[in-house]
């Protein structure tokens, strides 16, 4: 995304100052990612039968921060290692966002295998995870969280 809005304003003694106003849309590849900052440059030119009373503010850049990506991690267990037919199995599955807030909801979907029948989930302590009951079970945690 690149927006570009051009101002013009007349400005003491007639003249006129131009303003430049755009936004760029910082891309989520792996080298973004990778970054601490980015880097904005920006260069003035001219035709020589302008008169430039400060050749020396032609150049200007700007380093704007970055922020941590937020790293998701998350794990399954079975409160059992053998089952028998009619046996309970309890999933816990675990949920770990580290680094940063999610800056979108996090879904995590179960599809429930053969011969499964759902019971019931506990969001246990964590009231932000909301959950709809079915196969799939689908449970969300919302952005900035």
């Amino acid at each position: 995304m690149l927006t570009i809005i051009l101002k013009k304003t007349l400005a003491s003694c007639g003249r006129s100052t131009t303003s430049l106003l755009f936004s760029l849309l910082l891309l989520t590849g792996t080298g973004a990612l990778a970054q601490t900052s980015v880097q904005n440059n920006t260069n003035v030119s001219h035709t020589e039968d302008l008169t430039d009373p400060d050749p020396g503010n032609n150049e200007a850049t700007t380093d704007t921060p970055v922020l941590p990506a937020p790293v998701v991690g998350y794990s399954k267990s079975a409160d059992v290692t053998d089952v028998s037919v009619g046996d309970t199995v309890t999933y816990t599955v675990t949920v770990n966002v580290a680094d940063a807030a999610l800056s979108e909801v996090f879904t995590l979907e179960d599809t429930l295998g053969a011969g499964l029948d759902f019971g019931a989930i506990d969001p246990g302590t964590d009231a932000d995870f909301s959950c709809s009951v079915g196969n799939p079970f689908v449970c969300t945690l919302p952005a900035a969280t």
